[in-house]
């Protein structure tokens, strides 16, 4: 619940985020949320606490902040006092709270782990750039396994996979193709246009040409 008061924050965090106030008790510098962040990972997972501090803190609307350590009772007047963070500080602290899949183990999956992929794409201009260059990759392997012998099979048999991923009940279906056209293209053009038309332009959106 987002209510300008952070409780319980264990020790360790706490004491990093009061060293980091007390030297810069205005807006969270990139290099300040970086810091937060590395105290928050520290131990390898984000506790109910610290994902509250870190909803509190990316949140729009201006307020104050009150973070309060572990055991400090709410109407403590033992306190850290922030506001909300801006611009690429409040990217990072995003990226903590709402990490980006690991995609080679997405990929690993039986599904490709499609709809996480997907969903990610949609997430930022830096995120889609990322999931188009490695889908593009991993379709790129298959290109390099086909040939006019084997019928382009091993991509052939890709693209109808991620494309019937795409097709599944629950699946943003639009911007599943999208992703995998545009995949494909990037491998035809990576490969100055060797690959076949024939073999993708039927996922085209907006229809074949």
């Amino acid at each position: 619940m987002i209510d300008g008061r952070v409780a319980d924050l264990n020790a360790a965090t706490y004491a990093a985020f009061q060293a980091i106030k007390q030297r810069n008790p205005s807006s969270l510098t990139e290099k300040d949320a970086k810091e937060l962040a590395a105290a928050i990972l520290s131990d390898g997972k984000v506790d109910a606490a610290e994902a509250d501090l870190l909803t509190e803190m990316t949140q729009s609307q201006f307020r104050n902040i009150r973070v309060f350590a572990v055991g400090s009772a709410p109407t403590s007047d033992q306190f850290v006092q922030t506001f909300p963070t801006v611009g690429n500080a409040k990217k990072v602290l995003l990226n903590v709270l709402n990490p980006a899949p690991d995609l080679p183990v997405e990929w690993a999956k039986p599904d490709h782990g499609w709809n996480t992929l997907v969903a990610d794409y949609k997430s930022s201009p830096a995120r889609e750039a990322a999931v188009l260059g490695f889908v593009a990759g991993e379709m790129a392997k298959k290109w390099e396994a086909s040939n006019m012998g084997n019928g382009y099979k091993p991509l052939r048999d890709e693209i109808a996979n991620i494309y019937g991923l795409s097709n599944r009940p629950g699946s943003d279906t639009a911007t599943g193709k999208m992703l995998l056209y545009r995949a494909v293209h990037k491998v035809d053009d990576d490969a100055q246009g060797q690959v076949p038309d024939l073999l993708y332009n039927w996922i085209r959106p907006g229809g074949a040409l």
